[in-house]
């Protein structure tokens, strides 16, 4: 499963230049995108709904900390911006 700390924070590490700098956390940005990408596309194969969490998480992590820096799970924040999203899928898909 992609780490999705890393994931979330991939383009704030790209942009501080990180990627350049490191390349092992250039790999694991690469197949962590990898991952999602594959998974995305067997769940799309079997017509399985899911809720791409990525692109909403990624918009308020510029804004706000979602995870703590000693945990990978999310803070209230994260999991405020999972629940929404959830949230907005499900309303739409009624």
């Amino acid at each position: 499963m992609p780490n999705r700390k890393r994931c979330v924070s991939g383009r704030l590490l790209e942009r501080a230049g990180y990627r350049e700098k490191y390349l092992r956390l250039a790999e694991a940005l690469d197949q962590e995108n990898t991952a999602r990408a594959w998974l995305s596309g067997v769940l799309r194969e079997h017509h399985i709904e899911n809720v791409d969490l990525l692109p909403a998480l990624e918009a308020e992590v510029d804004d706000r900390d979602l995870f703590s820096p000693t945990d990978p799970h999310p803070n209230k924040d994260g999991y405020r911006v999972i629940a929404e999203t959830i949230n907005r899928y499900l309303t739409r898909s009624r």
